[in-house]
C-alpha cells in the first residue's frame, strides 16, 4: 500500500499544472502557426503521453506611462477646428482616398514626410509621457525548453 507522501508525488499540483500548460502553450504556438486546417468540424481523440522539459523565466511587473496614440478621427477634427478652411477639408477627404486606394505607392512617394512625422509623433509622446500616469504592466513570461510526444 502506497504512503499518502508517496500518492501525493503522484498527483500533479494545481501550480504544476499551471506551470505545464503555459509551457505548453509557448511551445505549440510556434508549431501551430504553420498548420493548414480546411474549414469544417474536425473530430479528434487521442490520449497522447509527452515530456516537458525546460525553464519558464517569469520577470518581475514594472510600470510603464502609455504610448501617445491619438486617434486619426480626433488629429483630424482638431485641424480642421483649428484652420476652419475648406480647402484643407478637401486635402484631408482627398489624402484619405488616396491612402485607402494606394497605399504603397504613397508611403513610397511621402517617405521624407513620413520621417518628419515620425519625429513629431515622438515628440508629442515624449510631452505626453511625462504628464502620463505610469500603469501596471505585468512581466513577461517565457518558455525555454522542448515538448516531446511520446507515443
Amino acid at each position: 500500500m502506497a504512503t499518502r507522501k508517496h500518492f501525493e508525488r503522484l498527483i500533479m499540483t494545481s501550480k504544476q499544472k499551471s506551470l505545464v500548460t503555459f509551457a505548453l502553450a509557448k511551445a505549440l504556438a510556434k508549431d501551430t502557426a504553420s498548420i493548414k486546417i480546411k474549414p469544417g468540424a474536425h473530430t479528434i481523440n487521442e490520449t497522447v503521453t509527452m515530456s516537458v522539459v525546460g525553464t519558464i523565466d517569469v520577470k518581475q511587473d514594472t510600470e510603464a506611462r502609455p504610448k501617445f496614440s491619438p486617434k486619426l478621427e480626433h488629429f483630424i477634427a482638431a485641424m480642421l477646428d483649428f484652420y476652419d478652411d475648406t480647402q484643407l477639408r478637401v486635402d484631408i477627404k482627398h489624402t484619405l482616398s488616396q491612402l485607402a486606394t494606394r497605399p504603397d505607392t504613397f508611403v513610397k512617394e511621402l517617405a521624407p514626410q513620413i520621417l518628419i512625422a515620425d519625429e513629431m509623433i515622438k515628440e508629442a509622446d515624449a510631452e505626453y509621457k511625462k504628464r502620463a500616469e505610469p500603469k501596471p504592466r505585468k512581466g513577461s513570461k517565457s518558455f525555454h525548453g522542448e515538448v516531446k510526444v511520446i507515443k
